[in-house]
């Protein structure tokens, strides 16, 4: 199963987005596709006056900032890799891409927010989640692509086996993860009075569901320390996880998991929607460029 058909990559120049550029080539390597660079030069506050007087200035720019991120990003020159400048927000713009070519896969980087700057303004990680309907991989600073002379790269799957919901998302990030070459380990947080009985269950079907593997569990009310517990006692590299359908009136009352997770950035994160589409038609073109 082919997971991908192109790598959406938002960049803002800096040493963070230099690193998820080099892990979304480096993903646009392994499945033969194109790799699509993002910058967004919008305003957050503008009138159609203040668009016409800066934004062909603020292209000029953009596009001498992408020329130069480029020679730095050293593609290689069998890789496809395409511009894309945008005076739309970096959300509206990665959902219009993934429209055109729903079989995408998001690569971003993230320093992590603190305090409440998160809940006043967030990230742009967390807007794109919210964004698209996609995989979205989040990668730190710090994070370098997986050594491969070391091994397989342990990975923690956090994940409910009784949500039956999850079976295309966990066949599409089995394939995944052969392609990035990383161990999938499922992971389970166990809560409540019956946790024993929640643990024997996620084995059974662990040792079943993940022959090959190394399940972990532990026990928490809160499923993000909780989350936190599986890589830090699995020694993981990374984080995979399924995001359930949204629902304005249930993100009003309730913090998402996957946003938490991603607010941290100590590691990568790839966030996959709970029910995505895998049926990939390999005659489905790449939108055109601006």
């Amino acid at each position: 199963m082919k997971t991908y058909q192109q790598v959406l990559c938002p960049v803002d120049f800096s040493e963070s987005s230099l690193n998820a550029a080099r892990w979304g080539l480096e993903l646009a390597a392994l499945a033969r596709c194109p790799l699509r660079l993002v910058h967004s030069y919008s305003l957050l506050l503008q009138d159609s006056e203040t668009a016409a007087t800066l934004y062909p200035e603020m292209l000029r720019i953009s596009e001498d900032l992408m020329k130069r991120f480029l020679e730095r990003l050293q593609v290689p020159p069998d890789l496809e890799v395409h511009n894309v400048n945008t005076p739309l927000d970096i959300a509206q713009e990665l959902r219009i891409r993934c429209e055109e070519v729903p079989f995408s896969m998001i690569v971003m980087s993230t320093k992590g927010a603190k305090g409440f700057t998160r809940f006043l303004l967030g990230t742009n990680a967390v807007s794109v989640l919210h964004s698209v309907e996609v995989p979205v991989l989040v990668v730190p600073e710090t994070c370098a692509w997986p050594d491969k002379s070391k091994g397989l790269s342990p990975w923690v799957f956090a994940v409910n086996p009784l949500n039956s919901t999850y079976e295309l998302a966990t066949a599409w990030l089995r394939s995944f993860s052969e392609l990035l070459g990383i161990q999938m380990n499922p992971g389970f947080v166990a809560t409540g009075k019956s946790s024993s009985e929640e643990k024997a269950y996620f084995l059974q079907w662990a040792a079943v569901q993940f022959p090959n593997q190394e399940p972990v569990t532990v026990v928490s009310e809160n499923p993000i320390s909780g989350i936190e517990d599986l890589i830090f006692q699995s020694k993981a590299e990374g984080l995979l996880m399924i995001a359930r359908d949204k629902g304005w009136f249930r993100d009003l009352l309730r913090r998402h998991t996957a946003d938490e997770m991603v607010f941290m950035g100590r590691y990568p994160v790839l966030v996959v929607p709970e029910r995505l589409n895998i049926g990939i038609n390999d005659s489905v073109s790449g939108p055109s460029e601006q």
